[in-house]
C-alpha cells in the first residue's frame, strides 16, 4: 500500500507540479556546469554526478517507471508504450502501447493533455498480454492552435479490473507547423509603382490542398544597419517583426491557393519586404526585394557568368546597349576590369585593374581579360577575389554616355566526392551496408555527364576484426562507360554462354547489381553501394577515388559497430530505391538471434501513419523476412519503417530505415501551341489536368529565371518545406545539385537509407518516437542520463535536448546534434544568413538592373490559373507581349484528392518573325513638329521588304523635306492621308525610320498608327502624343455655391476672363497664344466638392499635374482620400464593393508613408532631419483611417502609432508646448516658434499650433496607443492643454485661434467658450465706405493678432474637452471676419469672388485673385467650423463659413495647398454630414455659354452619385457662363479657365513680391542644341513675413523632347548643395522638372544648374515657356518668370535628325515619294489583300 500511495503521490505531482518546457529549460540551466553539462539529467544522477563520480553502469538502461524519484531497474519489462515525440495540429495522434506481461486482458486508458490540465482528448483499449496495439487521439487544430509550441502530457494507465499495472507520463512537444506553405512571387524584385502578385500554396501533410483560412501580410522591415548598392539591405535587426503594410484576414484558399496582389508605391522603402502567412499559428515568411529603379534612354547589359573557374585563363563576357525598344545602341564602348579580395569586403574597396576600348560596337559585344591580372603577391587564391566589369557605351548620335556592369566569383574546379550522411557510418556484424557517394564540384554545381561517362570511381572498404586484424572487402569499381558492356543484356549474353574472348574484360557477377546504380552515377553524379560486413568486425573504414582526365579525388568515411551488449542485431533494408504512391515499398528484415514476431511502425513527418505485428513463419537466425506496404500519399516526401521486437528475458531490439517517395504523383501538363498565330501576338495554353484540379501558369524572361530568385514554386522548394516538419534531421539523407548559371533549377533530393543511430534509443529518437518501459534498454556508456518523461532526448554525448530545440539555431548539445543537418528555410536576410540566401542576393547584385528585369508592363501576360471542371483539358488564349524575348513558363497543379505537383518548365519564344515598336515624345506643346522613330527588327535569316505606312488623321500632317535636305521650321510643306515608305531589313537586322508630323490639334491627345506590311505578315502600332497649350500658362478659378436650401431658383453669370480675340489695336504684342484658352465648367452636389467614380485623390489630379516626392505629398493623397471616403460613408453614398480601388490605392500610399519614416519620426525628404510637425500630421491623416468596418480593407499598424507619438513625446518642453527639436526654420510658417510673454513661459520660444496640432492627435490616438505610451501620452496632453489654455491671453492671430479653439472644444476643455468668444470678437464687418478709415487699424492689430494659432488651440481644446474651451470658442468668435454674409479668420480680409455689375444688370462672378494669406485663411477657417460645429451644430455661422469655404477654391478638387485642403475637407465632410442635404438634394442646372448661344446644357444632381464630378467643357472660351439651378439642395459649381501668354506682364500675379527669381537656358555643345543647361536663381524677398522662405517649390517647364533623367536629377541635387545647401528633392517628368526647397534664404540670390538632353526629336519648338517658384504651404507667395527660347523655335526637322528623308541625319533612308516599280506595286497589292482579310499568311 505504501508503494502504491507513493506512485500515486509522484504522478500528482508530475500532473500538477511538472514545468513546462520553458521553465524546465532556465531551471537545468541553473546547474552549476554550464548551458550544457547535466542539464535534462534525472534528478537523481544530478545530486550523483555532484557528490561522487558518476555511476554510469547504475543508470545507463534505466528509461522507465519513477518510483517516488528513483528509477528501478528491471530484468523483464511488463509493458511498453513507443509514441512520437510531437503531436502536430489537425491530424490524429497515433502511438503504440504493448503489454508484454500480464495475467489478464490489460484496459488500457490514453489520455492527451496541456500542461495546464486540460485534456485534449483519451483513448481506451483493451489489450491481451504479449499483444501491442495502436490507440488514436483525434488532434482538433482549434485545439492545438490555442496550445500553440509547448509541451502537452500523454498519460496512459493499465489496470487489471481496479488494480493498477503500470502508469507513465510523458512529455510530448505540441509543434504548430502542419502545412507546407509555399508563396510564388511574380517578379525577383520590384520597383516603384508596381503591381505586385503573388500565390500562397497551402498544402497538408499528404500534399492535398488546405480548405482551411489564412492571413496574409505584407511586413517591410526597417532597422537597417548596412547597406550595399541599389537598396539591397545588407544586415537586420532579427528582433524586428516588420510593420504590416498590408493585411488580408480569413481567406479562404481556392484548391489549395490564395492569390493576392497590391501596390507598391512609387517611391518605396527599398529593401527586402516580406509576405507573411499565419495558418492557425504556423507562420511563413517569403521576402522579396523591393527597389527604386529609373529606366534610361537606352541600357546597357553585361553578361559574365557567375561563377568562374579558377583554372580558366581569362575572364570573359559580352555586353550590348540597346534602346528601349530593344534595338541596339551604336556607339564607342569601353570595358573596364575591377577587382577586390576577400570577398568580404564592401563593393566600395573593388580597384580598376585593366581597360580595354572599343570602337563603333553594335550589337553584342566579347571581352576578355586573363586572370592573370587579377593575382598579385598579396592575392594568390583566385577563390578569394571577385571580378567586376564595367562598361561605358557612349552614343555616338546623341552624345550621352551610359554604363552597365557584372560580376564574377572564382570557384575550384575541383571535384568533391562525398559519402551521404553523418561522419561516422553504423553497422551491424554480419549483415549489409549500404549507402551513397556523390561526385560533383565543390560548389556543389553537378559534373558534366560527359565527364562522368569518361571517370574512374573506385570504391574500397576494410574491417578492422575483433582480434585487431584489417581486412579488405571487395571493391566496387565503376569504369568509363567506353570500356564496360553497354547494356545489360549484352552483359547477361556474355556471361550465360561465355564467348568472350580473353582480350575483352568480363564482367562481375555484382556489375548485374551495380548496372542500375552505374547508370544513376553517370548522369548525375550519384553512386549506391552495398557491402557485405563480416560478423567479426568492430571497425569499419571506407575510401572512393575518382579520376578522370581533368584529375582526380577522394573521399574516406568511418563505421562503428552498433551497440549491443548481447551482441542481438536487428537490421532493416529496402530494396526500394524511390517509393512511389500508391505503389509497393519493400523492406527487408534480418536478425542474428531467433524471433517469432515483430512489430514495426511506419513514421512519416513525426506523425505515425501505420503499425502492424509481422508473425513470422520461418524461425531462424539466417532467415530474410520480407515485408511489402503500400505508399499512401501522407508518407512523401519520406517515410520511417520502425522495427521493434522485445525478447523473452525483456531486451528491445530496433532499427530502422528511411524510405525516400517521389513527389511525382500527379499527371498534368501544359503545352504552348503557336501554330494558330505565327505573328506570335498570341499563343494557346493547352492544358491538361485531372476534372477538379486548378493549374496555375506563371512565366519569367530567361535573364530573370537564372537568377533562381526563392519566390519560386519548385520540387526543391516543396521538398525542403516537407523536410522541415521532419523531427530530426539528422535522420534525412539528401543529395543537393546547383547549377552555376541558373539555367535550371536547384536539384534537392532525399534518398533512401538505413538507420545511422549508433544506440537503440538514439535510433528511436532519429524515428520520432519516445521509449517509455520498465525494461532494461542497453544504451553506450554516457548515454542514457537524460530524462525522457521531461522530454529530454539524448545527444549521444551525455547532454541532453528537447525537440522544441532542434533546428533552432542554437547548439543544446556539446556536440552540436541537435543544430545538425538542418534542413530549414530562411526568411530573414541576416549578416549570418545561410549560404542559400547569401547565395541569391549575389546573384541579384551579379549584374547592375536592367528595365525587363521588373518587366513593368509585359511580365504578367502568362500570369494565369485555371480551374478545371468536369473535362480534362483547358485551351487558353494569352496575349503576348510585343517584345524579342525568351520566357521560362512554369506551372504547378493541385487536385482536392491527388496532390500536387510540379510541371516541367516550357521555354517560349515570343519574338516574332517582325517586329516593331515606335517612339514619340509623350508631350509637345500646340505647332510643334514631332517625329515618331519606328524600330523594325527582321527575325527571319533572309531580308526582307517592309511597307511602313503612316495612317492619315485629322489630327496630325505629315512634313516633307525637300530637296538637298531643305525644310522650313515654320511653314513647311505638309500632305495629308496615308503616307508609305518602303525599306529593306536584312535578315536578323535592325532599321531605323523617322517619320515627321505636324500636330493640328490645339491641345488634347494625338494618337498616331503606323502599320508595317511585309510578305510574311503585318503589324499595326500606335503611340499617343499629349499636346498642351502654347505658351507661359495663366489659370483662374471662379467657385460658388448653388444654395436653394430656401429658394427655388439661383442664378449666376460667371466671367470668363479672356477676349474674343488675342490681337491688341495697333500693337505687334498680343493677349494671349491663339488657340491656347481653355475653359470648363464642373458641377457637384452637396459642398463637400466633387468625386470621382474611384474615390481617390492625389496630388496630381488635384493640383492638375503638379507632382511632389515629398512626405506631404503622399500624406495628402492618404488624408484626402480618407476624408472622401468618409464623406461618401457619412452621407450613405459609399458602396464599399465599388471602393476596392480607393482602399488599394490608400494601401500604396500608406506603404509610400513608411519611405522616410525611421525610429517612429517621419521626415520631409531623405536628406532632411525628423519633423515633429509633419509626424503629427501623418498622425492626423492615419489616425481617421482607423474605423473598424475598414480594419479589413486598410490596416494601420498600431505599433506604428506607438512609436510616433514616442517620438512626438520626446519632443514636449517643460511648459507643455511641443517645437522642432533640429531645425529653426518650419516646414509650414504657421508652425513656426515664437516668444511667449506670461510669466510661465520663461520667454522660451514655442509653437502654439504645433502644440494645438499635437494635442488633437494624442486625443484621438489614445485608443490605440499601450499602456506605456498611453500614460505617457495622458500626461503629455494634460500638459499640452495648460499650455494652450495660458496661451489663449496672448493668441491673436487668427490661424493660431482658429486651432486652439479647436482643440479645446475637440477635447471638451473649459477654455473652448472662451475661444469661441474670441473667434466672434475678431468679427469685421466689411462695409466698403468705412474701408479707408478702418484699414489703418487693421495694419497696426496684425502685429498681433494671430487667427491660425487661436484657430487650431481652440479645436485641440475642444476636441479633448478641455476647461479652456469656452474661452478659447470666445476668443475665435471675436476674431472672425464677416464680408458680404461669409465668415472666414484671417491675419488680413481675403475677398472671395469680386462682383462687376455691367449695363445689363448682371452682376458677373469674376475669378478669385491670390491674395497675401489664402492657404492660412483657408486652414484656419477649417478648424474654426470643427470648433463651432462640434459646439453648436448647423447654424447660420455655419452655413456662412461653408460658404466662404466654397468660393475661395483655387481648384476643382482642393483648395490653395495639400494641408490646408485634407483641414478644409475633413471639416467639410462633418458638415455635410450634420446638415443631411441628401436626402433632399434635387436640383437642375441649366447652363449656357454667350459665345456659343446654342448649345444649352441641363445637368441634373439628385441623391443617387450626388458629389459625382461632372464637367461641361467651353467650346469658345470667352464671353461669360449663364448658369440657372431649380430644385432643392446645394451644389457647388467651379469654372475653370487657362491659357498661354508670351509676354511676362501678362503672367498671374501674386499679392506682392515674395521670390526673386531668374532662369536662364544655354546651349554649350551640340551645333543642334542636344544639350540644354539651365540655371536657375532665387531669393527670398519679403523679410518683412519672415526672415527666410519655408518649404519651397521650383518647376520649370521643359522644352518638349528633352528629357532630364531621375538618377542625373538626383546627382544634380548632391552636386549643387555647395552653391545651394537647401535645395533637398527633384521630380523629373516629361513635361516639368519640379526642385524642392528646405527654405530660401533672403541674404543672396542662390544659383544651381543641370543639363537636360534632347531624347525625341522636336522641331519648331515653342519659343515661351515658364518658371515658377511657390511655398509648398502658402502657394499663394509665389513668383512666374518666362523663359524665352528663340532660338530653339528656329529648329527644323533636319537639323534635330527628325525625318528619315534628311539626307545628312545616319538614319537616312530616301525620300517620302516612291516612284512606281513592280515590286512596289505587287507588294501594295500583296498589303491590301492582307489588310482586307485582317490575318496574316499561314506559311513563313
Amino acid at each position: 500500500m505504501l508503494s502504491l500511495y507513493r506512485f500515486v503521490l509522484l504522478n500528482l505531482l508530475l500532473h500538477f507540479g511538472c514545468p513546462t518546457a520553458g521553465e524546465g529549460l532556465q531551471r537545468e540551466e541553473e546547474i552549476p556546469g554550464g548551458p550544457f553539462g547535466r542539464r535534462g539529467w534525472r534528478k537523481e544522477m544530478r545530486q550523483d554526478a555532484e557528490t561522487r563520480p558518476l555511476e554510469r553502469d547504475r543508470w545507463r538502461n534505466a528509461v522507465g517507471v519513477l518510483d517516488f524519484g528513483r528509477y528501478t531497474v528491471r530484468k523483464n519489462s511488463s509493458y511498453l508504450v513507443l509514441a512520437p515525440t510531437i503531436a502536430r495540429p489537425d491530424s490524429v495522434y497515433k502511438f503504440l502501447v504493448g503489454v508484454l506481461k500480464a495475467e489478464m486482458p490489460v484496459r488500457v486508458r490514453a489520455s492527451l493533455s496541456s500542461a495546464g490540465g486540460e485534456e485534449i482528448g483519451q483513448d481506451i483499449q483493451l489489450i491481451l498480454p504479449g499483444e501491442m496495439k495502436t490507440m488514436l487521439i483525434k488532434l482538433p487544430q482549434a485545439t492545438m492552435t490555442t496550445l500553440g509550441e509547448g509541451s502537452a502530457l500523454l498519460k496512459v494507465e493499465g489496470r487489471e479490473g481496479n488494480r493498477l499495472v503500470f502508469r507513465n507520463i510523458t512529455h510530448i512537444a505540441t509543434v504548430t507547423r502542419f502545412l507546407s506553405v509555399l508563396v510564388e512571387m511574380n517578379r525577383p524584385i520590384y520597383n516603384g509603382k508596381q503591381k505586385v502578385q503573388f500565390r500562397v500554396v497551402l498544402l497538408k501533410r499528404d500534399l492535398t490542398p488546405y480548405d482551411g483560412p489564412v492571413d496574409v501580410f505584407v511586413l517591410l522591415c526597417f532597422i537597417v544597419f548596412g547597406k550595399s548598392e541599389k537598396g539591397v539591405c545588407a544586415k537586420y535587426d532579427l528582433l524586428d517583426p516588420g510593420y504590416v503594410m498590408r493585411r488580408w484576414v480569413s481567406r479562404f484558399p481556392n484548391i489549395g491557393i490564395v492569390q493576392l496582389s497590391f501596390s507598391i508605391p512609387g517611391l518605396p522603402k527599398p529593401g527586402w519586404w516580406r509576405i507573411k502567412v499565419v495558418a492557425g499559428r504556423q507562420v511563413d515568411e517569403q521576402p522579396f526585394l523591393v527597389t527604386k529603379f529609373f529606366p534610361r534612354a537606352f541600357e546597357v547589359n553585361v553578361e559574365m557568368p557567375f561563377y568562374t573557374a579558377a583554372s580558366e585563363e581569362a575572364v570573359r563576357g559580352r555586353f550590348l546597349a540597346v534602346f528601349k525598344t530593344y534595338m541596339p545602341v551604336s556607339g564607342n564602348a569601353s570595358v573596364v576590369l575591377y577587382k577586390k579580395s576577400p570577398l568580404s569586403l564592401p563593393d566600395s574597396a573593388f580597384t580598376e585593374v585593366a581597360r580595354k576600348d572599343y570602337h563603333i560596337v553594335n550589337g553584342w559585344h566579347n571581352f576578355s581579360f586573363p586572370t592573370d591580372l587579377l593575382t598579385d603577391e598579396t592575392t594568390t587564391d583566385l577563390r578569394q577575389v571577385e571580378a567586376m566589369v564595367k562598361v561605358n557605351v557612349h552614343n555616338i548620335f546623341e552624345g550621352s554616355t551610359l554604363s552597365g556592369r557584372t560580376r564574377t566569383r572564382f570557384v575550384s574546379d575541383q571535384v568533391r566526392v562525398a559519402f551521404v550522411g553523418p561522419d561516422s557510418f553504423v553497422f551491424k556484424p554480419g549483415m549489409p551496408l549500404s549507402g551513397v557517394v556523390t561526385v560533383k564540384h565543390e560548389d556543389l554545381a553537378p559534373l558534366e555527364e560527359v565527364r562522368l561517362q569518361g571517370s574512374h570511381l573506385t570504391l574500397r572498404a576494410s574491417v578492422t576484426l575483433a582480434s585487431g586484424a584489417r581486412t579488405d572487402l571487395p571493391q566496387i569499381v565503376v569504369r568509363p562507360k567506353a570500356i564496360t558492356a553497354s547494356s545489360s543484356a549484352h552483359l547477361l549474353r556474355r556471361w550465360t554462354y561465355g564467348n568472350a574472348s580473353e582480350n575483352v574484360y568480363f564482367p562481375q557477377m555484382e556489375d548485374f547489381f551495380h548496372l542500375a546504380s552505374t547508370a544513376t552515377y553517370r548522369r548525375s553524379g550519384m553512386l549506391r553501394f552495398t557491402i557485405s560486413v563480416p560478423k567479426e568486425a568492430s571497425s569499419l573504414q571506407l575510401s572512393a577515388v575518382y579520376k578522370d582526365a581533368k584529375g582526380s579525388a577522394s573521399a574516406t568515411a568511418s563505421g562503428v559497430r552498433t551497440h549491443s551488449r548481447t551482441q542481438r542485431y536487428l537490421h532493416v533494408t529496402s530494396s526500394t530505391v524511390t517509393a512511389r504512391v500508391g505503389e509497393f515499398a519493400i523492406f527487408h528484415v534480418r536478425a542474428n538471434f531467433r524471433m517469432e514476431k515483430f512489430q514495426y511502425l511506419v513514421m512519416a513527418k513525426g506523425v505515425m501513419v501505420y503499425s502492424a505485428t509481422e508473425e513470422l513463419s520461418t524461425v531462424g537466425t539466417n532467415v530474410v523476412w520480407t515485408v511489402s506496404l503500400t505508399v499512401s500519399r501522407e508518407m512523401c516526401p519520406r517515410f520511417t519503417v520502425v522495427v521493434i521486437h522485445v525478447a523473452q528475458d525483456g531486451e528491445l531490439m530496433t532499427d530502422s530505415v528511411h524510405i525516400a517517395v517521389s513527389l511525382q504523383s500527379l499527371k498534368a501538363s501544359v503545352t504552348l501551341n503557336q501554330r494558330k498565330d505565327h505573328t506570335k501576338r498570341s499563343v494557346e495554353a493547352a492544358m491538361i489536368a485531372p476534372p477538379g484540379a486548378v493549374l496555375a501558369v506563371s512565366c519569367l524572361r530567361r535573364a530573370s529565371f537564372v537568377l533562381q530568385p526563392s519566390s519560386r514554386v519548385t520540387w526543391s522548394r516543396l521538398l525542403r518545406t516537407a523536410l522541415v516538419m521532419e523531427p530530426h534531421p539528422r535522420s534525412v539523407h539528401h543529395a543537393r545539385l546547383r547549377p552555376r548559371e541558373g539555367q535550371r533549377a536547384e536539384h534537392l533530393e532525399t534518398l533512401s537509407a538505413e538507420n545511422t543511430a549508433a544506440s537503440k534509443l538514439t535510433s528511436l529518437h532519429f524515428s520520432g518516437l519516445s521509449l517509455a518501459m520498465d525494461a532494461a534498454l542497453d544504451s553506450p556508456a554516457g548515454t542514457g542520463n537524460c530524462d525522457g518523461q521531461l522530454g529530454f532526448l539524448e545527444c549521444g554525448d551525455g547532454s541532453c535536448y528537447r525537440q522544441l530545440e532542434v533546428c533552432d539555431g542554437r547548439a543544446h548539445c556539446l556536440n552540436g546534434a541537435d543544430e545538425a543537418d538542418c534542413l530549414t528555410i530562411d526568411n530573414v536576410l541576416r549578416e549570418d544568413s545561410s549560404s542559400d540566401r547569401q547565395e541569391e542576393v549575389y546573384r541579384i547584385k551579379h549584374r547592375s538592373y536592367w528595365r525587363t528585369l521588373f518587366d513593368m508592363k509585359n511580365g504578367d501576360w502568362c500570369y494565369y490559373q485555371q480551374n478545371f471542371g468536369h473535362k480534362p483539358f483547358q485551351r487558353a488564349e494569352l496575349a503576348v507581349p510585343n517584345a524579342p524575348s525568351t520566357w521560362v513558363v512554369e506551372s504547378f497543379v493541385i487536385h482536392p484528392t491527388l496532390g500536387f505537383s510540379v510541371l516541367e518548365a516550357v521555354r517560349y519564344d515570343s519574338t516574332p518573325p517582325l517586329f516593331m515598336s515606335l517612339e514619340a515624345t509623350p508631350v509637345c506643346r500646340r505647332g510643334e513638329q514631332v517625329s515618331v522613330r519606328v524600330h523594325l527588327r527582321n527575325a527571319l535569316p533572309r531580308k526582307m521588304s517592309v511597307l511602313v505606312v503612316v495612317e492619315g488623321s485629322a489630327h496630325h500632317r505629315f512634313i516633307n523635306v525637300e530637296e538637298g535636305g531643305r525644310v522650313s521650321h515654320f511653314r513647311p510643306r505638309l500632305s495629308s492621308g496615308d503616307h508609305q515608305h518602303l525599306v529593306v531589313v536584312e535578315g536578323g537586322g535592325w532599321t531605323q525610320v523617322m517619320f515627321p508630323l505636324a500636330v493640328m490639334k490645339q491641345s488634347g491627345k494625338v494618337t498616331v498608327t503606323i502599320r508595317a506590311l511585309t510578305q510574311v505578315g503585318s503589324d499595326t502600332r500606335s503611340v499617343t502624343v499629349q499636346v498642351q497649350p502654347e505658351g507661359a500658362s495663366v489659370r483662374k478659378h471662379t467657385s460658388v455655391l448653388l444654395d436653394l436650401k430656401s429658394r427655388a431658383t439661383v442664378y449666376e453669370f460667371l466671367d470668363l476672363p479672356v477676349d474674343e480675340s488675342p490681337v491688341i489695336s495697333k500693337s505687334i504684342f498680343r493677349r494671349y497664344v491663339y488657340g491656347s484658352p481653355k475653359a470648363k465648367v464642373t458641377l457637384s452636389g452637396d459642398v463637400f466638392g466633387p468625386t470621382s467614380p474611384d474615390m481617390t485623390l492625389n496630388f496630381q489630379t488635384a493640383f492638375k499635374g503638379r507632382k511632389l516626392k515629398s512626405t506631404d505629398g503622399i500624406a495628402f493623397n492618404f488624408g484626402s482620400t480618407v476624408w472622401t471616403l468618409h464623406y461618401l460613408r457619412l452621407t450613405n453614398q459609399l458602396d464599399v464593393t465599388k471602393a476596392k480601388k480607393a482602399f488599394e490605392f490608400l494601401n500604396a500610399q500608406l506603404a509610400g508613408l513608411f519611405t522616410r519614416y525611421r525610429d517612429g519620426a517621419f521626415r520631409m525628404w531623405k536628406a532632411s532631419t525628423p519633423s515633429v510637425w509633419m509626424t503629427a500630421w501623418v498622425l492626423s491623416v492615419l489616425l481617421p483611417a482607423q474605423l473598424e468596418e475598414w480594419e479589413n480593407l486598410v490596416y494601420i499598424e498600431p505599433r506604428l502609432i506607438n512609436t510616433a507619438i514616442a517620438f512626438i513625446l520626446e519632443n514636449q518642453q517643460e511648459d507643455g508646448s511641443f517645437k522642432e527639436p533640429f531645425t529653426n526654420v518650419t516646414l509650414d510658417h504657421k508652425m513656426s516658434s515664437k516668444r511667449r510673454s506670461w510669466p510661465e513661459s520663461d520667454g522660451e520660444e514655442a509653437s502654439i499650433p504645433l502644440t494645438a496640432l499635437v494635442t488633437t492627435v494624442l486625443h484621438e490616438a489614445s485608443p490605440t496607443l499601450v499602456a506605456e505610451i498611453h500614460s505617457k501620452a495622458i500626461t503629455a496632453r494634460e500638459k499640452a492643454i495648460r499650455y494652450l489654455e495660458q496661451s489663449l491671453e496672448s493668441v491673436w492671430e487668427p490661424y493660431e485661434l482658429a486651432i486652439t479653439a479647436y482643440a479645446l472644444t475637440l477635447v471638451n476643455s473649459q477654455g473652448k467658450e472662451t475661444a469661441a468668444k474670441m473667434l466672434e470678437g475678431q468679427a469685421r464687418v466689411a462695409v466698403m465706405p468705412l474701408k479707408r478709415c478702418i484699414r489703418y487699424l487693421e495694419q497696426s492689430l496684425e502685429s498681433v493678432w494671430e487667427p491660425y494659432e487661436l484657430a487650431i488651440t481652440a479645436y485641440a481644446l475642444t476636441l479633448v474637452n478641455s476647461q479652456g474651451k469656452e474661452t478659447a470658442a470666445k476668443m475665435l468668435e471675436g476674431q472672425a471676419r464677416v464680408a458680404d454674409g461669409k465668415i472666414h479668420w484671417s491675419k488680413k480680409a481675403i475677398e472671395s469672388n469680386v462682383r462687376r455689375a455691367e449695363d445689363s444688370q448682371h452682376s458677373f462672378l469674376l475669378p478669385k485673385e491670390p491674395q497675401e494669406w489664402d492657404s492660412y485663411a483657408v486652414e484656419a477657417t477649417s478648424y474654426a467650423l470643427m470648433v463651432f460645429l462640434m459646439r453648436e451644430g448647423i447654424t447660420g455661422r455655419q452655413e456662412a463659413i461653408v460658404e466662404w469655404l466654397t468660393s475661395v477654391r483655387d481648384w476643382n478638387r482642393a483648395f490653395s495647398s495639400s494641408v490646408d485642403t485634407v483641414v478644409a475637407l475633413r471639416a467639410l465632410a462633418e458638415y455635410s454630414y450634420r446638415a443631411r442635404l441628401r436626402d433632399v438634394t434635387a436640383l437642375r442646372v441649366r447652363m449656357t455659354a454667350t459665345s456659343f448661344p446654342d448649345a444649352k446644357t441641363n445637368i441634373s444632381i439628385g441623391r443617387e452619385s450626388l458629389s459625382l464630378m461632372r464637367s461641361v467643357p467651353i467650346v469658345r472660351p470667352w464671353g461669360h457662363v449663364n448658369l440657372v439651378a431649380e430644385g432643392a439642395g446645394q451644389a457647388v459649381a467651379q469654372l475653370e479657365v487657362s491659357w498661354g501668354v508670351d509676354l511676362e506682364r501678362y503672367l498671374k500675379r501674386p499679392a506682392r513680391k515674395y521670390f526673386d527669381l531668374e532662369v536662364t537656358e544655354t546651349y554649350p555643345h551640340f551645333r543642334n542644341k542636344t544639350l540644354i543647361t539651365t540655371t536657375a536663381c532665387a531669393r527670398w524677398v519679403a523679410e518683412d513675413v519672415s526672415s527666410t522662405s519655408h518649404a519651397a517649390m521650383l518647376e520649370i517647364d521643359m522644352a518638349s523632347g528633352y528629357i532630364l533623367p531621375q538618377p542625373n536629377a538626383n546627382a544634380a541635387v548632391k552636386r549643387n548643395r555647395k552653391t545651394f545647401p537647401e535645395l533637398v528633392n527633384s521630380l523629373s517628368t516629361a513635361d516639368k522638372i519640379f526642385w524642392q526647397f528646405q527654405f530660401v534664404p533672403s541674404k543672396q540670390r542662390q544659383c544651381f544648374s543641370f543639363s537636360a538632353r534632347r531624347r525625341f526629336p522636336v522641331a519648331n519648338l515653342t519659343a515661351i515657356r515658364s518658371a515658377t517658384i511657390f511655398e509648398l504651404f502658402a502657394p499663394e507667395h509665389f513668383e512666374s518668370v518666362v523663359i524665352n527660347v528663340t532660338s530653339l523655335a528656329a529648329l527644323d526637322v533636319c537639323e534635330v535628325c527628325a525625318s528619315y528623308q534628311c539626307p545628312y541625319c545616319p538614319f537616312y533612308s530616301g525620300r517620302g515619294c516612291l516612284a512606281p516599280s513592280l515590286p512596289a506595286v505587287v507588294l501594295l497589292a500583296v498589303s491590301a489583300v492582307l489588310a482586307l482579310q485582317t490575318r496574316v499568311l499561314q506559311d513563313l
